[in-house]
């Protein structure tokens, strides 16, 4: 009976926990000898990154001799340790000591039992390192997830100055994985604690273009289902440098391409790989620091910014994609009644600037926006509805008479050139009555609206996958 996955054509892409094998690990190479240089000076460092960006790859895959090759070092002398403390949240010290001396006597090879050390928790940690020690082995513990420990209050100032005696008696080096820097996410008992002044530390951001690339291309090569170059760039465009995000773009890309021989819907793999992303984008942003998000918004409404803000998030079309739903100007903001207020107080540049009108994106748009004061926001509004009102400017002749141009007219007389003439005036030179004058009034001010909508809409839509 035939297998019914093809070896040949299996997908790569599908793993979801931490990457363990040297094949699918891509790049990261200055990050590695950071982190090598440390541990070979019996240094201790903490990585630091947003959720799914490697971290936890990182500190599996260092432990692989074939990458230890890779960046040309040898830990013959290190007791590499990789622990996921991810559970740690609701235990206690004892129960930390008790997993990391299991694995410590399993992985040093110690013909000992736990039974044989006198006391436990922390004292059988001591003595298990100076075994460990005179074995001519420095023992490393890879602590992934470790935001669990600094926040879980059991973890109180005595538990982290014994870990700190101990790196700085050279017993042991700690490498440490958590989402911001310890000092900021820790328990307010251990604010200020020594124990954080004994770290290198290293931000991981997102891949280089070169390792992006091999991530995308080399396990489909060798899967026999090889990416062509617009494929490529179709990954980059959507998922940026983040390897989940790249890696979950090319899972379903693979699938397409595996399963159908016809033409790619690049549009339809777009909207699949963004339900799919959509619950990451959503942590991220949650637990983006206050100052990001506003950032973020204003980024995601340019075309091409010179720099990204958050690189590893925001050079994703679709994270962007994301932003600009989370974030836009609702039109229940933008009435008639709200428009003929704006209107009304055109030659106020600072109300303008604080205007509904101010947030939407064709303003927020333009470059160094942020940077601009509220007056220089005001004169873009008002530079705004100048554009929109010269849409409703007809051409030809009779062109003055038409409903068009009687609208553009009276917008220009009653709100742009403040024309000296009465609204009864106005109406009898229009040559209607002063009520239909009104009417049509309002009718100009809703068609205003309805081309600053067209306006919004097709600025959003150019910046659409």
């Amino acid at each position: 009976m035939a297998p019914l996955i093809d070896p040949k054509h299996r997908n790569p892409y599908g793993q979801l926990t931490a990457i363990r094998s040297a094949e699918m690990f891509f790049g990261r190479e200055d990050s590695l000898a950071l982190l090598y240089n440390a541990l070979l000076d019996r240094q201790s460092m903490a990585i630091i990154g947003l959720r799914r960006l490697g971290k936890s790859s990182l500190l599996t895959c260092c432990c692989l001799p074939e990458i230890q090759q890779r960046v040309g070092v040898a830990l013959n002398e290190h007791l590499l340790i990789f622990m996921n403390l991810e559970e740690h949240l609701q235990r206690t010290p004892e129960d930390f000591f008790a997993i990391v001396c299991e694995q410590l006597l399993q992985q040093s090879q110690l013909k000992l039992s736990l039974e044989t050390f006198r006391g436990a928790g922390s004292d059988r940690f001591s003595h298990l390192l100076n075994l460990i020690n005179l074995q001519g082995l420095h023992p490393v513990l890879l602590l992934d997830e470790f935001d669990a420990i600094v926040r879980n209050p059991q973890f109180n100032p005595d538990f982290f100055s014994f870990l700190r005696a101990q790196a700085n008696a050279g017993k042991v080096s700690y490498v440490t994985a958590s989402l911001a820097s310890l000092d900021q996410i820790s328990h307010s008992a251990i604010v200020g604690s020594p124990f954080f002044n004994i770290f290198n530390h290293h931000h991981l951001g997102p891949l280089t273009e070169e390792a992006a690339r091999a991530l995308i291309t080399e396990p489909a090569k060798t899967a026999g289902c090889p990416f062509t170059e617009s494929e490529v760039q179709f990954v980059l465009e959507v998922a940026g440098r983040h390897p989940f995000h790249i890696q979950r773009a090319c899972y379903f890309l693979f699938q397409q391409k595996s399963q159908s021989s016809n033409r790619l819907n690049f549009q339809r793999l777009a909207r699949q790989i963004y339900e799919d992303l959509l619950p990451h984008f959503t942590y991220a942003w949650e637990h983006l620091d206050a100052d990001k998000p506003e950032k973020l918004r204003r980024e995601a409404l340019r075309k091409s910014p010179q720099q990204r803000k958050i690189p590893e998030l925001s050079e994703s079309a679709l994270f962007r994609k994301f932003v600009r739903d989370k974030t836009k100007t609702t039109a229940s903001h933008l009435t008639i009644e709200y428009l003929r207020k704006v209107l009304d107080r055109l030659d106020d540049f600072t109300f303008l600037g604080e205007s509904h009108l101010s947030n939407l994106s064709i303003i927020d748009g333009h470059e160094q926006a942020e940077n601009l004061t509220v007056a220089e926001r005001g004169l873009r509004v008002y530079k705004l509805l100048e554009d929109a009102l010269s849409q409703l400017r007809p051409s030809g002749p009779h062109s003055a008479t038409s409903p068009e141009g009687q609208m553009h007219t009276i917008l220009q007389s009653c709100y742009f050139k403040r024309d000296r003439r009465s609204n009864k005036q106005l109406a009898s030179y229009l040559g209607m009555s002063e009520r239909d004058f009104y009417r049509k009034r309002d009718d100009a001010v809703n068609a205003l609206l309805n081309i600053l909508l067209r306006m919004e809409m097709a600025y959003l839509d150019a910046l659409e996958v």
